[in-house]
């Protein structure tokens, strides 16, 4: 399929971490008594670790809002794992020390587990992985849900192989290759790290569809070329053949003149001069 344009910004930030930036003020007002000792905690985690406490009203707000909208969703947990992967980012984005990420997620993810709140998101990975292996995680989640969104109905019309597409599912396939290789199955590498059940379960599909549409679309482009080089030669064989015709039919010209002249050259005069009249007469 062609001529679809890859979207300006795709449905994982319209629909939730742009809204977490921009609409999640205030989200803990109904609930500020609960979350007093969370909030204290994060701040000063913020405050003493990463130096910018003021992201920690953010960050309370965007949990909120994560959280209320968790309850009224039921058991769809989709809003707090955005609201895991948007504060993993804007963590490590406001970090001086970007190798500190692990400690600090940590630290972070701690408060909000046993933050007494029942409807409140809670976060269950073991969080000892750096930031690469963060945003490997967060690509193929972002891809998963962006794939729902929009691509899958784009699909009943065939494949998109257009350049921003094909990068796109270039780097979730690189994330997808990374975090497979730290969730094995089975044997003596098998781990218990919660999200690798949650891989498979959850986002293994994602991962083969993103491979067979990659695969897809790179055998596409070669047969194109193939077909595009084919094309080109049969244009260059058709040139060359119209080419030798018209030299052949150029030598059997000049051939048919020069014998012709060597004719004129024994006629006698007044011959000459007669056949000389009557090509005249003719042209």
């Amino acid at each position: 399929m062609s001529g679809v344009t890859f979207p300006p910004s795709l449905p994982s930030n319209n629909i939730y971490y742009d809204r977490f930036i921009k609409n999640a003020r205030g989200s803990c007002t109904d609930y500020r008594g609960k979350l007093t000792t969370l909030e204290t905690n994060l701040g000063t985690a913020l405050n003493e670790k990463n130096g910018f406490s003021d992201k920690g009203k953010n960050i309370m707000d965007a949990y909120c809002k994560a959280s209320k909208e968790k309850e009224e969703k039921s058991d769809d947990n989709t809003p707090c794992l955005f609201f895991y992967y948007w504060l993993g980012d804007t963590l490590y984005n406001g970090l001086t020390w970007k190798h500190h990420f692990q400690s600090n997620i940590n630290s972070i993810c701690k408060f909000i587990n046993e933050a007494e709140w029942e409807i409140g998101c809670k976060i269950t990975y073991k969080d000892e992985i750096d930031y690469g292996i963060f945003k490997q995680r967060k690509e193929i989640h972002d891809y998963s849900f962006n794939f729902n969104t929009i691509e899958k109905e784009l699909l009943k019309n065939g494949p998109i192989c257009e350049p921003k597409w094909l990068s796109h599912r270039s780097d979730v396939l690189t994330a997808c290759t990374a975090v497979s290789e730290k969730c094995p199955e089975g044997g003596s590498k098998t781990t218990d790290d919660p999200y690798c059940k949650e891989f498979k379960d959850k986002y293994n599909f994602y991962c083969g569809m993103v491979k067979t549409l990659d695969s897809y679309c790179r055998e596409k482009s070669k047969l194109e070329q193939l077909t595009k080089e084919k094309q080109e030669a049969d244009e260059a064989t058709s040139t060359a053949q119209s080419e030798l015709s018209n030299a052949i039919h150029q030598a059997n010209k000049a051939s048919s003149l020069s014998s012709a002249f060597g004719t004129l050259a024994l006629m006698e005069l007044p011959a000459l001069a007669y056949f000389l009249y009557k090509v005249k007469i003719q042209l």
